[in-house]
């Protein structure tokens, strides 16, 4: 009870004492603020009492420099006006004309602005000069000249000569010569440049900025100048009155600078003068005590602050320190132990040394604990030493002294299999304080474990599920610091695109899931398959010693590829060309290795496809090549470097000519003939088909209106359609824009279609032949035998007409299969309602085979090479190219 009654005594008693100190902590920064007001104040005000005398010390110091240049200017006037009457006295006194040399030479004008004196007579011809320089030999035409002839005055006359570019006006000072009788004898004149006039110069009036100006009062003169040595302006400011002073703005002058300007008129002459003090010079003084006094006023000032600060602090300091320290305590037990991170207080142990060997556990949350799996009880007081390995503290010691020792570290790291904490990754955070380190613990294990997983996601091919090039480069560069014998197989499935065009894009992407899987399935643990893009792959193969591994692999994969893949429409086969580079032989680094494989995948297709190359320097010479090829392509499409030749098709039984296949050449400039086996292939490839056969197609178009033009009997022409061309090309737009244009009937032209052209989508393929067909125009399938084309696919097409490939019309004569095969052929298209035409025709048996077996017509050698356009026109009259007496009786 006595306790209790105490401190109740002691609460009440402290109340006035925690008043008495709340005043004394106001007092403080009471009394710096009214100090250092009071301060700024007097500063202040003895700033504008200075600035205000200074203003009007410029203001009288500009009247006093304006009245001086007055002065000035009017004593060269009169020097002036001195000198001409004495040379008119000289003139009308003498019989002979003076010489202005010889009073030169006796020294009478030595002042320079008298360089430049002239006598003129009564003609307006120069007799005598005081200068050696040649000036103009008449001056009748001047403006003072005709002033002096008509006016009897005998006072001096003040006239401007205009400047020309970048020089200075020119200022006559010419008086009337007369005769005996009063009469006009001529001119005395002096020619002085305008900035003489301006050559006052007090640099102690004036300052580093002071103006000077002159302007004749009828506006032909107007000169300015600031400093000594500036250049000289014709913008002066405008002044009223005759003598005055004034403040003018920064705005009234080329150099924006306000200046205190004087004027004065000068009472005998026609000119104003004006003198002008600088604001910025007349100010410096002030500027600078204005520096000093706030360097003054601000060192009180901080002072003050300083002292009211340091003072509140001392007043504060033992009020609070108590409050704070429960606060303190308070606020970081709630934050320990209501947070998930863990936090732990360390004290550092120290040999006799005085170095750290170890950390005292002080206190810690309960999470803190939980990562080392024990009660925060069983943790504090420990060694951290306790809770690790001999082995590992070591490692761990070193990043808690370096933290003692800069005072805060922190880093993230996936905890090694060595530590005791039970976390995956974790964020450390050390921090110093006093002599003690403060640990925090942030488990992020999940974090980290889900940008790991989204990581994985993201580096995968979303067809395929293979890796993508991405994920390839940032592995096969890490791959290639670590380990030796790294090579790079890429892997370019042949003629896929063919595929995807004939199938259509479903049935290509399922071929290309399950050429993934194969090539996934046939590698060793160490290999790694990566999709690049396209139909294209690679693989990552460790641990090759020689090329030979390499090739042995690339076959594999080869063989694996070849075997037939079973669809849900169809069951394909593939081929695939490999290409090889090893490191670091072909490639140290990712991008140049796999760079190097793509150029040798790339050389074995363009060998013929389903080979393996490796890397060699010479390939990349060679896809140089090809891409110059291709460049050169390009430019021949939009140059028209192509021209068409013309192959005839004949009646088998009596050679009559029926149609021609247009066949394109390429003549490139500075290059012998290009064969279209080797531009045709690339334009598919690239996508150029499309401009070159919208080109043939034109150009046949073209040829058959010219030799309708010419009355020929024209015949159909044949133009063969590329898969690629037919699916993306919008042919029947095409066509029917040029029977419009050209005006010709539709049965001229025929298209010939590869099988694949046909295999595509059912009902886009039947649609767009449906709208060809529409317009009258015949259809052929081309090379028929060496694609896909089946009785079904044939008799829903509706085609007019086959063209067997010329390899089985070679097996007529050689083989009973051959023939067995051509009749099968010819029966089957003729029960469709379609002819047929055999292709590669060559010798006269062959012909003769195949009017055994029926055929309709025949194309080759032995009816015709192709022609050009003009040997043809003799063809279409000519009409038979072989004589019915070639032909043999029908069969019966």
């Amino acid at each position: 009870m006595i306790f209790l009654s105490q401190s109740k005594t002691n609460v009440t008693a402290s109340v006035p004492s925690q008043n008495a100190a709340v005043l004394l902590f106001l007092l403080w920064p009471t009394l710096a603020i009214f100090l250092g007001l009071a301060l700024w104040y007097k500063t202040l005000h003895g700033i504008e009492d200075d600035q205000r005398a200074l203003a009007n010390a410029g203001m009288q110091n500009a009247a006093t420099l304006a009245r001086g240049y007055a002065q000035f200017v009017t004593r060269t006037l009169e020097q002036m006006d001195q000198v001409t009457m004495h040379v008119k006295f000289d003139w009308e006194a003498s019989t002979a004309p003076p010489r202005l040399e010889q009073m030169v030479e006796h020294g009478l004008f030595t002042a320079t602005q008298f360089s430049r004196i002239a006598l003129v007579n009564r003609d307006g011809l120069v007799i005598s000069t005081s200068s050696v320089a040649s000036g103009p030999p008449s001056i009748s035409e001047s403006e003072y000249f005709g002033f002096h002839k008509n006016n009897n005055s005998t006072a001096m006359h003040i006239s401007v000569l205009p400047a020309a570019l970048g020089e200075m006006p020119t200022i006559v000072f010419s008086r009337r010569l007369d005769t005996g009788d009063d009469n006009f004898d001529g001119v005395v004149a002096i020619a002085v440049e305008a900035d003489h006039l301006l050559a006052f110069d007090d640099p102690l009036s004036f300052g580093q900025h002071g103006l000077i100006g002159i302007a004749a009062l009828d506006g032909m003169l107007r000169l300015t100048r600031i400093g000594r040595d500036g250049p000289v302006h014709g913008n002066l400011p405008a002044v009223n009155g005759e003598t005055g002073t004034r403040l003018f703005p920064a705005a009234a002058f080329a150099d924006h600078s306000a200046r205190y300007v004087g004027w004065q008129a000068l009472g005998s002459y026609p000119f104003l003068v004006l003198a002008g003090i600088s604001d910025d010079d007349l100010m410096q003084p002030h500027r600078e005590s204005w520096r000093a006094y706030r360097h003054f006023a601000w060192a009180g000032t901080l002072l003050l602050v300083l002292f009211a600060a340091v003072a509140m602090l001392l007043s504060a300091r033992l009020r609070y320190r108590a409050r704070e320290q429960a606060e303190l305590r308070a606020t970081y037990r709630n934050a320990t132990e209501g947070g998930s991170d863990g936090f732990y207080l360390l004290q550092p142990v120290r040999n006799g040394r005085r170095t750290i060997v170890d950390f005292l556990i002080l206190d810690c949350n309960q999470r803190a604990a939980a990562f080392y799996g024990v009660e925060k009880d069983a943790l504090v007081g420990k060694k951290f030493s306790d809770q690790y390995s001999s082995a590992y503290f070591p490692e761990v010691l070193v990043t808690f002294v370096e933290a003692m020792r800069i005072g805060q570290y922190e880093d993230h790291f996936e905890v090694p299999r060595a530590s005791p904490v039970r976390m995956r990754w974790v964020i450390r955070k050390l921090v110093r304080t006093g002599d003690h380190l403060a640990l925090t613990l942030q488990d992020i294990s999940a974090a980290k474990q889900h940008q790991v997983e989204l990581d994985r996601v993201a580096s995968l091919d979303e067809l395929t599920g293979l890796p993508h090039r991405g994920w390839l480069m940032l592995t096969l560069q890490a791959a290639l610091k670590n380990q030796r014998g790294l090579a790079v197989l890429v892997v370019g499935l042949d003629s896929f695109k063919r595929i995807n065009e004939a199938f259509g894009l479903l049935t290509g992407n399922e071929l290309l899931r399950m050429a993934a899987q194969r090539l996934g399935a046939m590698l060793r643990p160490s290999d790694h398959v990566v999709r690049l893009g396209g139909d294209e792959f690679a693989l990552i193969l460790a641990g090759l010693t020689v090329d030979d591994d390499g090739d042995i692999l690339a076959n594999r994969v080869k063989e694996a590829l070849s075997q037939p893949f079973s669809l849900l429409a169809t069951t394909l086969t593939l081929t695939a060309s490999t290409g090889l580079a090893i490191a670091p032989r072909d490639g140290a680094d990712a991008e140049t290795l796999l760079k190097n494989a793509d150029i040798a995948m790339h050389a074995a297709k363009s060998a013929g496809k389903n080979r393996h190359r490796r890397y060699d320097p010479q390939l990349a010479a060679v896809i140089q090549r090809r891409f110059e090829t291709e460049l050169a392509l390009r430019q021949a499409i939009a140059q028209d470097e192509f021209m068409l030749v013309f192959q005839p098709r004949v009646d088998t039984w009596s050679g009559e000519m029926r149609s021609m296949e247009a066949l394109v050449r390429w003549y490139r400039p500075g290059f012998s003939l290009v064969s279209p086996l080797d531009f045709i292939p690339l334009a598919e490839e690239t996508g150029l088909i499309l401009p070159l056969g919208k080109l043939i197609m034109e150009k046949a178009f073209r040829q058959i209106a010219q030799w309708q033009s010419k009355q020929l009997p024209v015949l159909p022409v044949s133009v063969n359609v590329s898969a690629r061309q037919f699916h993306e090309g919008h042919v029947e737009q095409l066509l029917a824009g040029l029977f419009a244009r050209y005006q010709l009937a539709p049965n001229l032209i025929e298209i010939e279609l590869t099988e694949s052209a046909t295999m595509g989508e059912s009902s886009d393929t039947i649609a767009e032949l449906t709208s060809i067909r529409a317009l009258g125009v015949k259809m052929f399938i081309d090379d028929f035998g060496t694609g896909y084309s089946s009785l079904s696919q044939l008799q829903r097409l509706k085609m007019d007409a086959l063209k067997v490939d010329r390899n089985f019309t070679a097996e007529l004569c050689r083989t009973t299969e051959g023939e067995v095969f051509f009749r099968a052929i010819v029966s089957m298209a003729h029960a469709l309602g379609m002819s047929v035409v055999a292709e590669g025709v060559e010798t006269l048996e062959e012909l003769r085979v195949l009017q055994q077996l029926g055929c309709d017509e025949a194309q080759g050698y032995l009816v015709a090479r192709p022609l050009p356009a003009e040997q043809i026109a003799e063809l279409l009259i000519k009409r038979y190219l072989f004589t019915p007496g070639l032909a043999m009786a029908p069969p019966r």
